[in-house]
């Protein structure tokens, strides 16, 4: 493949990559250097992902060829979306649901914005541009007819918040109609689906064309895997501090902590991340944000759960342990879109039973299992970043 000149149009930075949304565009942009590929990046700050964090890491590892919409302000869109967000504001969720699971992409973007990003587009002159999240789509108008446009879907979003309520949670974020989610797909010359499962929910629930949509799930290989076994039963979990870790966490320590510490007299769980609990115990240690989250985190860790109760996507911190040749114990949410990972490594359990305790007593009590489950896991991420690598010099060739 040629040298390709590539420009990613994203709502978040990459840089400090703090949660799931900032780590797989890193990576993306990880995966396409090693590739041989130029890539420049674009900021387009939205209202509807608020976890942009600062700009300034972003803005050094891309140097000259950084670059913000809207002078780096938000795009708060046209005067009717506003006004549709402060009505919204004023009408309590449990009342009116329906209400606040209406989202208008086409609402987003003002006159302003697409003349700011279209000038922007013809400075570079991409070869392709990679838009990060489906709200994007209206952007994808602006790109001309001879360059490729592509969309990182990060997550299906038809019927979102419906779906989130269904398995226990809130659905407080934004969610598109299935027609929305297909005319927004239709924007586009190619489609990244993050994992298999959406592949299929793209292509035949939404119809899209099976020839424009690819699965680009693992974009990570790390080059350093765990090697200290120590004999210390820790558990490791790590997460931003949303809503669905929260819940997941919250009920294993709930369900599980107890049994744990009778059974391990020095068990320890240790938390990394933003994620904060109001629970508080000796037995749990709360690191925060770390600097290296491999020597600080899970070089310490004996194994990783993924508790996850809700959403889907494809979950970045299970792909993320294996890849350093972790053993993960997971809910079935937990490995959405991945299922073929159980028995390479990772290990689905019900959260709500004994089951999952077992699970995690078994690979705590035998440091041989352990560090074949672990190795079985780095084999598999391996074997998946070499196809997304594949797939992905596809799509720009």
């Amino acid at each position: 493949m040629s040298r390709k000149n590539i420009l990613i149009v994203s709502p978040v930075v990459t840089d400090p990559s703090y949660s799931g949304n900032s780590t797989r565009i890193s990576q993306m942009v990880d995966m396409l250097v090693v590739m041989g590929v130029h890539v420049s990046f674009l900021l387009v700050k939205i209202p509807e992902i608020d976890d942009r964090k600062v700009n300034d890491a972003t803005s050094v590892r891309f140097s000259g060829n950084y670059y913000e919409a809207n002078s780096g302000r938000v795009c708060r869109g046209r005067f009717l979306l506003r006004l549709f967000r402060f009505l919204k504001r004023l009408m309590p969720k449990d009342r009116f649901l329906s209400i606040h699971d209406q989202y208008f992409p086409s609402l987003m973007y003002t006159r302003d914005i697409y003349k700011d990003i279209s000038a922007t587009i013809s400075s570079i002159q991409p070869d392709a541009v990679i838009f990060e999240y489906v709200l994007l789509a209206p952007l994808a108008s602006i790109c001309p007819s001879e360059v490729l446009t592509i969309i990182d879907t990060h997550d299906r979003f038809s019927d979102r918040n419906k779906m989130i309520r269904l398995s226990g949670g809130e659905g407080a974020w934004w969610s598109l109609s299935p027609r929305q989610e297909k005319d927004c797909l239709n924007q586009f010359d190619q489609v990244i689906a993050i994992q298999e499962d959406e592949h299929r929910f793209f292509t035949e629930k939404l119809g899209i064309d099976p020839e424009k949509v690819n699965t680009v799930d693992i974009i990570s290989l790390p080059e350093v895997f765990k090697s200290d076994w120590s004999s210390t039963p820790v558990i490791g979990f790590v997460g931003s501090n949303n809503h669905h870790n929260r819940e997941g966490l919250r009920a294993f320590i709930q369900n599980h902590l107890e049994f744990f510490k009778r059974k391990f007299p020095d068990f320890k769980l240790l938390i990394a991340g933003s994620i904060v609990l109001e629970i508080e115990d000796p037995s749990i240690i709360y690191l925060g944000k770390v600097d290296n989250l491999f020597l600080d985190f899970y070089e310490k860790c004996s194994i990783i759960i993924n508790p996850t109760l809700s959403g889907s996507g494809l979950k970045i911190k299970t792909v993320e342990a294996m890849g350093y040749g972790l053993p993960v114990v997971s809910t079935k949410e937990g490995l959405s879109g991945m299922v073929d990972a159980i028995g390479s490594g990772v290990y689905l359990a019900d959260l709500h039973s004994s089951e999952f305790f077992e699970c995690c007593k078994l690979l705590l009590e035998s440091k041989a299992l352990a560090i074949e489950s672990g190795s079985l896991a780095r084999q598999y991420v391996v074997s998946r970043y070499k196809r997304s690598q594949d797939v992905l010099t596809k799509i720009l060739s």
